[in-house]
């Protein structure tokens, strides 16, 4: 039997030259029915690392928020943080970072738009971008 139209892919029903609604037949990929016979043979998820991720992530943001509230209220914080930077002194920078009681490992990167904090312990990390131009 030949068909003037041909179904369309999404379609299940087409209609065929005599006017006539088919049904369009359905075929299956037996690879993507293996696929799913291996899925469900995955093992059962364990969430203890990310427990223990999402634990660590928490300090990370508490540090992360001591230096964005020094920023946001303290106008000599930032202006001895901006001047450091300004001067390439990127220690002097880490140090007043974690002159107000910041305990995660931090890495610092600034250019002339703004500085790139990077808050890191072993399992985790937090990147904190602020503009100042």
């Amino acid at each position: 039997m030949y068909f003037f139209q041909q179904p369309h892919p999404h379609n299940f029903f087409y209609q065929n030259p005599a006017n006539h609604i088919v049904q369009a037949p359905i075929t299956v990929n037996p690879h993507l029915l293996y696929q799913t016979a291996q899925r469900s043979q995955l093992p059962p998820v364990d969430t203890t690392l990310l427990h223990e991720s999402a634990k660590e992530t928490q300090k990370l943001m508490s540090d992360a928020n001591k230096v964005v509230e020094m920023f946001s209220t303290s106008k000599d914080f930032s202006t001895k943080v901006m001047d450091a930077a300004q001067h390439s002194n990127r220690e002097e920078v880490k140090r007043l970072i974690r002159s107000n009681g910041v305990t995660s490992q931090i890495e610092v990167y600034f250019n002339p738009d703004g500085i790139r904090l990077e808050f890191r312990s072993k399992c985790c990390q937090l990147l904190v971008v602020l503009r100042w131009r």
